[in-house]
C-alpha cells in the first residue's frame, strides 16, 4: 500500500486540493492511523477515536482501505459478559 499512498500523496492530493481551492473548499487528507499512541492502542480508544474522528468530518468522508487496517484491541468484558466460547479472534 506504500506505492500507492506515495502516489496519493504526490500526485493526487495535490490535485484534488487544487480543485476544492478553486471552489472555495478544501480537501485535507487523513490516515486515521497518524496520531494514535500506544496507550491509546493498549487501552481500545482507536475505534472510538477514529468514528469521532469521522463524525467532525462530516458532511463528506471518503475512505481508501489498504491491506493493513491497524491495530485495535476491544473493550475489556467481565466475567459476565463471557459465554464460555472465547472471542473467534481469541483462537487464532
Amino acid at each position: 500500500f506504500q506505492t500507492e499512498r506515495d502516489l496519493l500523496v504526490k500526485h493526487v492530493f495535490p490535485k484534488l486540493q487544487a480543485e476544492c481551492h478553486m471552489r472555495g473548499s478544501a480537501f485535507l487528507p487523513v490516515d486515521l492511523r497518524w496520531g494514535i499512541t500506544g496507550k491509546q492502542a493498549t487501552d481500545g480508544a482507536v475505534v472510538t477515536l477514529c468514528l469521532d474522528y469521522i463524525k467532525r468530518s462530516l458532511p463528506f468522508f471518503i475512505c481508501l482501505l489498504g491491506e493493513r487496517y491497524g491495530q485495535h484491541k476491544p473493550p475489556a468484558r467481565g466475567p459476565e459478559d463471557w459465554d464460555g466460547e472465547g472471542d473467534s479472534a481469541d483462537r487464532g
